[in-house]
Protein backbone atom coordinates (compact mmCIF):
# COMPACT_ATOMS: atom_id res chain seq x y z
CA UNK A 1 0.00 0.00 0.00
CA UNK A 2 1.51 3.33 -1.33
CA UNK A 3 1.33 6.31 1.46
CA UNK A 4 2.06 9.44 -1.09
CA UNK A 5 -0.97 11.51 -2.01
CA UNK A 6 -3.07 10.62 -4.50
CA UNK A 7 -2.29 7.01 -4.16
CA UNK A 8 -5.65 4.38 -4.01
CA UNK A 9 -5.76 2.78 -0.52
CA UNK A 10 -7.86 -0.46 0.13
CA UNK A 11 -9.18 0.52 3.52
CA UNK A 12 -11.39 -2.77 4.52
CA UNK A 13 -14.39 -2.64 6.27
CA UNK A 14 -16.48 -5.88 7.08
CA UNK A 15 -13.25 -7.38 4.75
CA UNK A 16 -14.40 -5.72 1.51
CA UNK A 17 -12.14 -3.48 -0.08
CA UNK A 18 -12.89 0.01 -1.37
CA UNK A 19 -11.38 1.35 -4.18
CA UNK A 20 -10.64 5.00 -5.32
CA UNK A 21 -9.76 6.15 -2.00
CA UNK A 22 -6.53 8.12 -1.91
CA UNK A 23 -5.39 9.02 1.71
CA UNK A 24 -3.68 12.42 2.39
CA UNK A 25 -0.13 12.71 2.33
CA UNK A 26 -0.85 14.29 5.95
CA UNK A 27 -1.91 10.63 7.01
CA UNK A 28 0.29 9.57 10.27
CA UNK A 29 1.51 5.97 10.28
CA UNK A 30 0.91 4.23 13.46
CA UNK A 31 3.44 1.32 14.84
CA UNK A 32 2.34 -0.81 12.52
CA UNK A 33 2.53 0.79 9.79
CA UNK A 34 -1.25 1.56 9.22
CA UNK A 35 -2.51 5.09 9.39
CA UNK A 36 -3.88 6.46 12.57
CA UNK A 37 -5.78 9.28 10.83
CA UNK A 38 -7.50 8.66 7.27
CA UNK A 39 -7.88 12.48 5.19
CA UNK A 40 -9.99 10.41 2.52
CA UNK A 41 -11.08 11.46 -0.79
CA UNK A 42 -12.73 10.42 -3.33
CA UNK A 43 -11.14 10.43 -7.20
CA UNK A 44 -13.74 10.71 -9.10
CA UNK A 45 -14.95 13.77 -7.33
CA UNK A 46 -12.77 14.91 -5.13
CA UNK A 47 -14.98 15.20 -2.26
CA UNK A 48 -13.84 13.81 1.19
CA UNK A 49 -16.16 10.94 1.67
CA UNK A 50 -14.99 9.32 5.36
CA UNK A 51 -12.56 11.45 8.24
CA UNK A 52 -12.45 9.44 11.07
CA UNK A 53 -11.76 11.09 14.38
CA UNK A 54 -8.23 11.08 15.30
CA UNK A 55 -7.55 11.47 19.33
CA UNK A 56 -4.46 12.20 21.25
CA UNK A 57 -3.59 10.90 24.53
CA UNK A 58 -4.78 13.28 26.45
CA UNK A 59 -8.08 14.27 24.98
CA UNK A 60 -8.89 10.75 25.91
CA UNK A 61 -7.95 11.35 29.42
CA UNK A 62 -10.25 14.47 29.62
CA UNK A 63 -13.12 12.10 27.70
CA UNK A 64 -12.73 9.64 30.17
CA UNK A 65 -12.77 12.03 32.97
CA UNK A 66 -15.66 13.79 31.37
CA UNK A 67 -17.48 10.75 31.17
CA UNK A 68 -16.70 9.28 34.80
CA UNK A 69 -17.58 12.95 36.39
CA UNK A 70 -21.68 12.19 33.72
CA UNK A 71 -22.06 8.72 35.85
CA UNK A 72 -21.03 10.08 39.01
CA UNK A 73 -23.85 12.70 38.87
CA UNK A 74 -26.78 10.75 37.04
CA UNK A 75 -25.15 7.69 40.03
CA UNK A 76 -26.05 10.72 42.83
CA UNK A 77 -29.32 11.73 41.55
CA UNK A 78 -30.49 8.46 41.24
CA UNK A 79 -29.30 7.42 45.31
CA UNK A 80 -31.33 10.48 45.47
CA UNK A 81 -34.34 9.52 44.51
CA UNK A 82 -34.08 6.37 46.09
CA UNK A 83 -33.38 7.41 49.51
CA UNK A 84 -36.70 10.10 49.05
CA UNK A 85 -38.40 7.09 48.00
CA UNK A 86 -37.62 4.88 50.80
CA UNK A 87 -38.06 7.69 53.07
CA UNK A 88 -41.64 8.10 51.61
CA UNK A 89 -42.39 4.42 51.90
CA UNK A 90 -41.08 4.40 55.21
CA UNK A 91 -44.12 7.28 55.89
CA UNK A 92 -46.36 5.40 54.31
CA UNK A 93 -45.98 1.96 55.80
CA UNK A 94 -46.57 3.61 59.09
CA UNK A 95 -49.51 4.92 57.83
CA UNK A 96 -50.95 1.96 56.84
CA UNK A 97 -49.77 0.26 60.06
CA UNK A 98 -52.03 2.73 61.89
CA UNK A 99 -55.01 2.64 60.03
CA UNK A 100 -54.76 -1.26 60.54
CA UNK A 101 -54.47 -1.28 63.90
CA UNK A 102 -57.15 1.03 64.03
CA UNK A 103 -59.38 -0.97 62.53
CA UNK A 104 -58.45 -4.35 63.81
CA UNK A 105 -58.99 -3.08 67.26
CA UNK A 106 -62.43 -2.05 66.25
CA UNK A 107 -62.93 -5.57 65.05
CA UNK A 108 -61.68 -7.34 67.91
CA UNK A 109 -63.46 -4.79 69.91
CA UNK A 110 -66.58 -5.91 67.60
CA UNK A 111 -67.12 -1.83 67.19
CA UNK A 112 -69.08 -2.25 64.34
CA UNK A 113 -69.47 1.24 63.74
CA UNK A 114 -65.48 1.68 63.93
CA UNK A 115 -65.10 -0.71 61.52
CA UNK A 116 -67.45 0.34 58.73
CA UNK A 117 -65.55 3.69 58.99
CA UNK A 118 -62.74 1.66 57.30
CA UNK A 119 -64.96 0.32 54.60
CA UNK A 120 -65.61 1.80 51.37
CA UNK A 121 -69.41 1.93 50.26
CA UNK A 122 -67.61 0.01 47.17
CA UNK A 123 -66.01 -2.52 48.58
CA UNK A 124 -65.34 -5.76 46.91
CA UNK A 125 -64.24 -8.51 49.38
CA UNK A 126 -62.91 -11.81 48.07
CA UNK A 127 -63.02 -14.67 50.21
CA UNK A 128 -61.14 -18.30 49.02
CA UNK A 129 -64.07 -20.13 50.59
CA UNK A 130 -67.44 -17.64 51.08
CA UNK A 131 -66.82 -16.19 47.78
CA UNK A 132 -66.96 -12.18 46.91
CA UNK A 133 -69.67 -10.05 49.37
CA UNK A 134 -69.58 -6.57 49.67
CA UNK A 135 -69.53 -3.83 52.74
CA UNK A 136 -72.81 -4.94 53.99
CA UNK A 137 -72.48 -8.17 54.16
CA UNK A 138 -69.09 -8.14 55.92
CA UNK A 139 -70.79 -5.58 58.67
CA UNK A 140 -73.75 -7.94 59.05
CA UNK A 141 -70.62 -10.78 60.01
CA UNK A 142 -69.26 -8.78 62.45
CA UNK A 143 -72.26 -7.86 64.24
CA UNK A 144 -73.25 -11.78 64.24
CA UNK A 145 -70.12 -12.85 65.86
CA UNK A 146 -70.83 -9.81 68.27
CA UNK A 147 -73.87 -11.76 69.07
CA UNK A 148 -72.51 -15.16 69.36
CA UNK A 149 -70.41 -13.75 72.64
CA UNK A 150 -67.26 -15.54 70.29
CA UNK A 151 -63.83 -14.31 71.64
CA UNK A 152 -62.20 -14.34 68.04
CA UNK A 153 -59.22 -11.86 67.85
CA UNK A 154 -57.08 -11.18 65.14
CA UNK A 155 -53.15 -10.50 65.45
CA UNK A 156 -50.91 -9.15 62.46
CA UNK A 157 -47.99 -11.04 61.72
CA UNK A 158 -46.13 -8.93 58.93
CA UNK A 159 -47.20 -7.27 56.65
CA UNK A 160 -45.46 -5.51 53.22
CA UNK A 161 -46.98 -1.88 51.73
CA UNK A 162 -46.58 -0.89 48.38
CA UNK A 163 -47.61 2.77 46.75
CA UNK A 164 -50.30 3.36 44.52
CA UNK A 165 -49.69 6.81 42.95
CA UNK A 166 -52.29 8.94 42.95
CA UNK A 167 -54.71 6.12 44.85
CA UNK A 168 -53.15 5.19 47.70
CA UNK A 169 -51.75 1.72 48.60
CA UNK A 170 -51.41 -2.49 48.55
CA UNK A 171 -51.08 -3.94 51.83
CA UNK A 172 -50.34 -7.37 51.65
CA UNK A 173 -49.53 -9.91 54.55
CA UNK A 174 -50.31 -12.72 57.12
CA UNK A 175 -52.36 -12.44 59.99
CA UNK A 176 -53.58 -14.66 63.51
CA UNK A 177 -57.20 -15.08 64.28
CA UNK A 178 -57.56 -17.23 67.09
CA UNK A 179 -60.63 -18.24 69.54
CA UNK A 180 -61.14 -20.49 72.05
CA UNK A 181 -62.37 -23.96 71.22
CA UNK A 182 -63.29 -27.11 73.84
CA UNK A 183 -61.08 -24.95 76.52
CA UNK A 184 -58.56 -24.23 74.36
CA UNK A 185 -56.92 -21.66 71.81
CA UNK A 186 -57.48 -22.53 68.51
CA UNK A 187 -55.65 -19.99 65.98
CA UNK A 188 -55.65 -19.83 61.97
CA UNK A 189 -52.51 -18.16 59.98
CA UNK A 190 -54.12 -16.60 56.88
CA UNK A 191 -52.90 -14.65 53.76
CA UNK A 192 -54.71 -11.16 52.95
CA UNK A 193 -54.57 -8.35 50.69
CA UNK A 194 -55.92 -5.10 51.34
CA UNK A 195 -56.32 -2.05 48.50
CA UNK A 196 -56.37 1.15 50.25
CA UNK A 197 -57.26 4.81 48.90
CA UNK A 198 -56.61 7.74 50.36
CA UNK A 199 -59.19 10.60 49.61
CA UNK A 200 -60.87 13.73 51.68
CA UNK A 201 -62.29 11.37 53.68
CA UNK A 202 -59.16 9.51 54.77
CA UNK A 203 -58.36 6.07 54.23
CA UNK A 204 -60.58 3.44 53.55
CA UNK A 205 -59.83 -0.27 52.31
CA UNK A 206 -61.53 -0.73 48.56
CA UNK A 207 -60.82 -4.37 48.23
CA UNK A 208 -59.98 -7.57 50.13
CA UNK A 209 -58.46 -10.71 49.56
CA UNK A 210 -58.76 -13.73 52.16
CA UNK A 211 -57.00 -16.69 51.39
CA UNK A 212 -55.52 -19.48 51.94
CA UNK A 213 -57.76 -20.79 55.24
Amino acid sequence: MSHSSGSVCTWKKGGKPHPRIARSSKARIGSEGRPNQWHCRSLRRGVIVGLPVHRSEKTMKVTKRQRLCAFGVVLAFGLTGAVAQAGSDDALRDEILARDSEMFTAFNERDVAAMGEFFSADLEFYHDKTGLTGREYSLNSLRSLAESGSDLTRELLSTEVYPVPEFGAIQTGEHRFCHTEGGEQDCGVFKFTHIWRQDDQGWKITRVISYDH
